[in-house]
């Protein structure tokens, strides 16, 4: 019996320090979402003024995308160095 009301008692502490950090978890998913939140509508103003800032001539000649080029170094030549 003893060893029983041991084991109650530590269930207890834990589910308090689980009730304690899903309470921590909730706080910090409400602030990513309202970062999120905040994150989209910059991004969507940044797009909006992006996209319109950049006249059709540059779009159209390919001149608005950026170059993909290969990498100047890469693992293999890491022991130049």
């Amino acid at each position: 019996m003893k060893e029983y009301v041991k084991n109650m008692k530590n269930y207890v502490k834990n589910m308090k320090e689980y009730v304690k950090n899903m309470k921590k978890y909730v706080k910090n998913m409400k602030e990513y979402v309202k970062n999120m939140k905040e994150y989209v509508k910059n991004m969507k103003e940044y797009m909006s003024i992006y996209w319109i800032g950049t006249p059709i001539s540059i779009w159209a000649s390919g001149l608005g995308k950026i170059p993909n080029s290969p990498p100047l170094y890469g693992p293999w030549d890491l022991e130049k160095f």
